[in-house]
């Protein structure tokens, strides 16, 4: 075993952050680090491979976590453009229908 190079309990820190849109980045690094951590240990090959496979399957979620995120942020600001659109279009009925007769309007 070699020394550990890296400040271990900082990358303990990172990798229990909650995981949201902002902290993906940084969660992601934190999964690196691990790898970082081990090779720098000089685990066994066995360990290596068992743990190295959970820090990248870890760092590949949150990297399709970000694409979600991505497309759901496109998916929003379309969203928002058909409401404003239909918004638009609704205040012209509402407009037009108050310029419709009612029954209380005398016809000469």
């Amino acid at each position: 075993m070699g020394d550990p190079q890296l400040d271990e309990d900082m990358i303990i820190h990172m990798i229990q952050q909650p995981v949201t849109q902002l902290t993906l980045p940084y969660l992601q690094q934190a999964a690196m680090m691990v790898l970082t951590d081990l090779w720098d240990r000089k685990v066994t090959r066995e360990e290596f491979g068992l743990s190295a496979g959970k820090a990248i399957t870890m760092y590949t979620a949150l990297a399709k976590l970000h694409v979600h995120y991505a497309m759901l942020d496109a998916s929003m600001d379309k969203l928002h453009e058909i409401i404003g659109k239909r918004v638009i279009e609704l205040v012209k009925v509402v407009e037009a229908l108050q310029a419709c007769p009612t029954s209380q309007d005398t016809v000469n």
